[in-house]
């Protein structure tokens, strides 16, 4: 797509934002991911430790589907890339 965007003004700027935007909410993610799972490790109570774990399993949903969306697109990045 940006190859594309370059040669139409104003759009590769749009094309990059979005992906700049693709990136920092992936990061968000990633961030979520270790504040919950620091959240887990100091749990005691039987309910929050349950609640983590779903917490955990939607998070991880949301960013392997955002991963699957990187590769599809092409995207690469560090420390996403592998």
């Amino acid at each position: 797509m940006i190859a594309l965007a370059e040669k139409i003004p104003g759009l590769a700027v749009r094309a990059k934002q979005k992906e700049n935007g693709f990136w920092e909410e992936l990061s968000d993610l990633r961030l979520q991911l270790d504040a919950a799972l620091n959240q887990f490790d100091m749990a005691e109570d039987g309910e929050v430790v349950e609640a983590c774990c779903f917490r955990l399993k939607a998070l991880s949903i949301q960013y392997g589907r955002m991963l699957r969306e990187a590769r599809r697109k092409g995207l690469q990045r560090e420390p996403f890339s592998r």
